[in-house]
């Protein structure tokens, strides 16, 4: 009996054994159903989501459809105030321009024109470099909010460190937006971008719209977005457009990729200032004051000086400093008779060069303002660099010697990654060479303002803004080399890894 008692324990504690693993088997079954890949707890996160979103959705639809006028009429007025109300809205708008877009509870919306509302996406918050970006008052931060190519304005208020007051600035832009990632390799075409076969250049912009005429100066930035990888082959080209009649670039070519910009070509604004007064351009604010630093980094509406007036020799542009671009060098001057002068550069050129003096050329032109012609050469005098260059005199053996149509531009890469394998330039040209065996040589236009901001790696590569120059005993003054400047926003806060100033 003793024998059978324990035969019984011995039998329950197995089956007991036995019960325990089995539901442990299906407790991990149901675990698994329950936060697997189709799982309960996924489903419930997804229902969760769209919830929010049809939320988030719902308030913006509400302000849209509460913002017409007694007469049934669109009141942008009340459509900036109605927004500004929405709860859980990211970013307060200063000013209504279309397409408008917005970010409420994360989820990313654009309004039309016509106010047609479309949701554009959740924005990861996880991904602490990327929303740090999309919240940029910045410039950058509104170029992260584009979505669709085609002609806007931006506005941007920003303020100096000496200034007492915010400003407004506005920017007309032409953005070419791709989705996916863009391969330049010379074989490859896209819309709204122009490929040179002979040259192996691809020029983004409207040659005809997006720069200076004869008679209206440069009125919009040139904006290529790529949602994506951006990767440039080897011996390929990537610029802004540019006019055919000598009058410049736009005022900027901006480089916006999502991914990694890979360089194995060149990148240039050389030759592609833009003929229009300066701005200050604010790139990037910073997530926090830093000592002796602007909150904002901006390019200073002025640039560098030009080399001022010489009548036995030359004066080079002055260098830039803090993102300018560089001055314009001066004219030859020779026996007393001036070489005229450079001129400063502005936040969209390199100043222009001044054409050379003597006592058969007399005193030498001064190059224009704000990124124009350079300065017309008399008798044995080269004409300046400038958008145009500037013509020669009609004297000498080298005589109506034109002066180089250009300026050193303005440059703005972003991207999570800027892997720079080759160069990035902005450059100026030489003026023309000078008669009577290459004397009264004009001066050479100022390089450009070259402006690299990226969130994880960076290579540094080649990187030049030089300044235009001319070679001889009677070359006239060089162009000062512009400013660069690279530097990390992983933290919300510009650290400069290299500049040139």
């Amino acid at each position: 009996m003793i024998k059978n008692k324990n035969l019984r324990h011995g039998i329950t504690l197995i089956a007991l054994i036995i019960t325990i693993i089995v539901l442990l088997i299906l407790a991990g079954v149901v675990i698994s159903m329950t936060i697997g890949k189709d799982g309960i707890i996924e489903k419930a996160q997804v229902a969760a989501t769209l919830n929010n979103k049809a939320a988030a959705e719902e308030k913006v639809n509400f302000a849209v459809m509460t913002s017409y006028d007694d007469n049934g009429k669109r009141n942008n007025d009340l459509l900036k105030e109605n927004i500004n109300k929405i709860e859980g809205l990211d970013e307060e708008v200063e000013e209504v321009e279309f397409p408008l877009i917005i970010i409420v509870d994360r989820f990313q919306f654009s309004i039309s024109e016509t106010w047609q509302v479309t949701y554009e996406g959740e924005i990861d918050i996880s991904d602490k470099t990327k929303y740090l970006i999309i919240n940029n008052p910045g410039l950058i931060g509104k170029v992260s909010k584009i979505n669709q190519s085609g002609y806007s304005n931006i506005q941007i208020k920003g303020k100096t460190s000496s200034a007492a007051e915010e400003e407004t600035v506005n920017l007309d832009v032409h953005t070419i937006v791709y989705k996916g990632d863009m391969l330049l390799n010379g074989v490859n075409t896209f819309e709204g971008i122009t490929y040179d076969s002979q040259n192996k250049t691809y020029f983004v912009g409207d040659k005809t719209r997006d720069v200076a005429t004869a008679s209206s100066d440069a009125q919009y930035t040139v904006v290529l977005k790529v949602i994506g990888n951006l990767t440039i082959n080897p011996n390929i080209y990537l610029t802004a457009c540019r006019s055919d009649n000598g009058y410049g670039g736009p005022k900027g070519f901006i480089i916006f990729c999502t991914e990694t910009l890979q360089n194995n070509g060149e990148i240039t604004m050389t030759a592609r200032g833009a003929r229009a007064a300066g701005q200050n351009i604010y790139l990037y604010k910073n997530a926090h004051p830093i000592e002796n630093q602007n909150k904002f980094e901006f390019i200073p509406k002025d640039g560098a000086n030009g080399g001022a007036r010489n009548g036995s020799g030359r004066n080079v542009g002055d260098n830039g400093v803090n993102r300018q671009t560089a001055g314009g060098g001066s004219g030859r001057g020779s026996s007393g008779y001036y070489g005229g002068a450079g001129t400063a550069g502005t936040s969209y050129s390199g100043g222009t060069s001044g054409s050379g003096g003597s006592s058969n050329t007399g005193y030498g032109n001064d190059g224009s303002p704000n990124g124009g012609a350079g300065a017309t050469g008399k008798g044995f005098s080269g004409g300046g660099a400038g958008n145009p260059g500037g013509t020669g005199g009609n004297s000498g053996d080298h005589a109506r010697q034109k002066g180089s149509d250009g300026t050193g531009g303005t440059l703005i890469i972003f991207g999570k990654s800027v892997h720079n394998n080759a160069t990035i330039s902005s450059n100026g040209l030489p003026g023309g060479r000078g008669g009577n065996n290459d004397s009264n040589t004009a001066g050479g236009s100022g390089g450009g303002s070259i402006n690299i901001f990226y969130q994880e790696e960076f290579i540094k590569g080649n990187i030049y803004a030089t300044g235009g120059s001319t070679s001889g005993s009677g070359a006239g003054g060089t162009g000062g080399t512009g400013a660069i400047s690279c530097g990390s926003v992983s933290s919300g806060t510009y650290v400069s890894t290299f500049r040139n100033y």
